[in-house]
């Protein structure tokens, strides 16, 4: 029974931890879109292709433009209208969306599944006692 306990309390304290990743990471994305959201140059994406090449998404104003960077080079590769920044912002807000209401329903799932190894566990000490 004692080790059914500390299984218990581990995967409690698993699941409250990564809770709190959760709303560390949504508070802090929302800090950093306050900070950030009002700038001139932006940063809408990046994508690593090698070990220190990264391809990257600039916002300049209303248009942007993609650039490759790598170690002590940089390289513009297209210039992208106002239109494909919005749809390229747009997309990435939509991913961080879903991915939010993925990992929320990971959250009310697992809490489910813990109550109800929870009262699993309760109601088989009951019948001991």
């Amino acid at each position: 029974m004692e080790l059914i306990e500390v299984i218990a309390k581990f995967i409690g304290a698993l699941i409250i931890i990564f809770a709190l990743m959760v709303i560390v990471l949504k508070y802090t994305r929302q800090g950093i879109k306050k900070t950030t959201g009002k700038k001139y140059v932006k940063v809408v994406d990046r994508t690593q292709i090698s070990k220190d090449t990264f391809i990257v998404v600039v916002r300049t104003g209303e248009e942007g433009m993609v650039i490759l960077t790598a170690a002590g080079h940089t390289e513009k590769l297209k210039d992208l209208s106002s239109e494909e920044m919005d749809k390229i912002e747009n997309d990435n807000e939509e991913y961080l969306r879903e991915m939010t209401q993925m990992y929320d329903k990971f959250i009310m799932s697992s809490k489910k599944k813990l109550h109800l190894a929870i009262t699993k566990i309760k109601s088989k000490e009951d019948k001991h006692e």
